[in-house]
């Protein structure tokens, strides 16, 4: 009685073999860390939408849903920002009034908002440390952690 493998199992093998190497290198270590803050930016995010009342329930027949700004870039370094898209009837002044709320869940002094466009923000959280930087387009509001 002979075993026969599939091509994908043998090619999942053969991947395998090939990308061990390069999990093991230190770039894959720094790599894996920016994935992990990454992934804490987006869970700090939606924890604090939903806690500072930036989401909106939305009841369907299928159920409630949540509907929230969403991150669409994160840019890591001095300083980390990501850009969100506002949800639908969500402008500008809204997340401003809440910039010092979004400060203190993100554990920073203050923020910084730059409009990009309608509905594209950009989010700066700035530490003590951070050096100020010039809005991209329109003026940005800074809003510090009480």
């Amino acid at each position: 009685m002979t075993t026969e493998t599939s091509p994908a199992r043998g090619l999942r093998a053969a991947a395998a073999r090939w990308w061990a190497p390069l999990r093991r290198t230190p770039r894959a270590a720094v790599h894996a860390a920016a994935g992990r803050r990454r992934h804490d930016i987006h869970a700090r995010w939606r924890e604090a939408v939903q806690e500072i009342g930036l989401s909106e329930r939305i009841y369907l027949s299928g159920g409630v849903h949540r509907v929230e700004p969403r991150i669409t870039r994160v840019v890591l370094g001095g300083p980390e920002r990501f850009t969100i898209r506002l949800g639908a009837g969500q402008t500008f002044d809204d997340v401003a009034a809440v910039g010092a709320r979004i400060a203190r869940a993100f554990e920073v002094d203050r923020i910084r908002l730059t409009e990009l466009a309608d509905d594209l923000l950009e989010i700066e959280l700035l530490t003590a440390r951070s050096a100020p930087t010039a809005p991209v387009s329109r003026p940005a509001v800074v809003a510090a952690a009480a």
